[in-house]
């Protein structure tokens, strides 16, 4: 059965923003999801692991599909608004992305669990955009990814709303004034 729960989602290329969106709402009291992959990248790191995507880019995209599912399910079906970065379809994105093709698995939870109907991106953003030790891709690879992104998003349906520029705060308020 397809149900549709009140998970917005933002999500765009790496280095765009959406981190400090979802800890901008985090301070307001919002019931959020964080991203999963940097922390993974840096709690495998630290045990040499190979759930990393250098190392094992299907096991590393199986346990953040594993922990996606599980934030998915935490979320009650009547729920208030919840706001998660990055999600599910975002790893069929990250599959293509990479030149693999989504498991039979994700395609199933993908078409199986909805979320909220508009999909909110941050665009790509020079001005802010770092790379580290953990976000390795360069500013052009991030536009890529980006654009796969938002092909799977409108692939399944959802409406894409970007987030203008400004400062976290203003941005969040932009989310939260434009759902219903």
């Amino acid at each position: 059965m397809k149900l549709r729960k009140n998970i917005v989602i933002i999500t765009g290329g790496s280095g765009f923003g959406k981190t400090e969106i979802i800890e901008e709402l985090k301070r307001q009291r919002r019931y959020i999801c964080p991203e999963f992959a940097r922390d993974i990248i840096f709690s495998q790191s630290k045990i040499n692991s190979d759930i990393l995507p250098w190392k094992n880019m299907k096991l590393f995209q199986k346990e953040i599909t594993e922990r996606r599912l599980g934030f998915y399910r935490s979320v009650g079906e009547k729920s208030d608004f919840v706001f998660s970065d990055r999600g599910l379809p975002d790893q069929i994105a990250f599959a293509r992305y990479h030149g693999n093709s989504p498991s039979l698995k994700l395609t199933e939870l993908v078409n199986k669990c909805l979320y909220y109907k508009t999909v909110f991106i941050t665009p790509p953003w020079k001005d802010i955009y770092v790379n580290d030790s953990i976000r390795k891709e360069t500013f052009e690879e991030s536009c890529c990814i980006h654009k796969y992104i938002l092909d799977v998003y409108l692939e399944l349906g959802y409406s894409i709303v970007d987030i203008p520029f400004g400062k976290s705060a203003e941005r969040a308020k932009y989310i939260l004034d434009n759902i219903q």
